[in-house]
């Protein structure tokens, strides 16, 4: 449903949840709206987020990739990898731009995921950058 279809042309969501942050990312494009302004956090902490601005430095495709990649990496209803945090996490996707169709087409079909898939040996890949610095040039 298109928000602007239904006459919103200005909501404002508030929260100090990432994940609602990370929604709105995800599917500012099939709102409608041409701009977007999330209150997030509380307090001495709150801030407001243009997601019409991050949607567009991104691009399509990694707004599509964002949400598989905040779970992987840990978000509300998952655990984090080991000592590895979201900073490390988009410096390897950076490196492995790869794994971005990999990203998309586990959210669309997670089935997609299987143990000898292409998406697995992506997501293995992605893993051993994470944790090695040295290992840029495993296949």
């Amino acid at each position: 449903m298109l928000l602007s279809r239904e006459g919103h042309t200005n909501p404002y969501p508030r929260t100090a949840d990432s994940d609602v942050v990370i929604l709105t990312v995800y599917h500012f494009q099939e709102l409608g709206l041409t701009e977007l302004w999330v209150g997030f956090g509380s307090d001495k902490t709150f801030k407001e987020i243009p997601i019409h601005h991050i949607c567009q430095q991104l691009g399509s495709q990694r707004c599509q990739a964002l949400l598989f990649f905040h779970a992987y990496m840990g978000c509300d209803v998952t655990s984090a990898l080991f000592g590895i945090g979201k900073k490390t996490g988009w410096n390897a996707w950076a490196n492995f731009p790869e794994v971005t169709e990999t990203f998309i087409s586990i959210t669309q079909d997670p089935t997609s995921l299987k143990l000898d898939s292409l998406h697995m040996r992506r997501l293995e890949r992605l893993t051993v950058l994470m944790y090695s610095r040295m290992c840029s040039t495993v296949q």
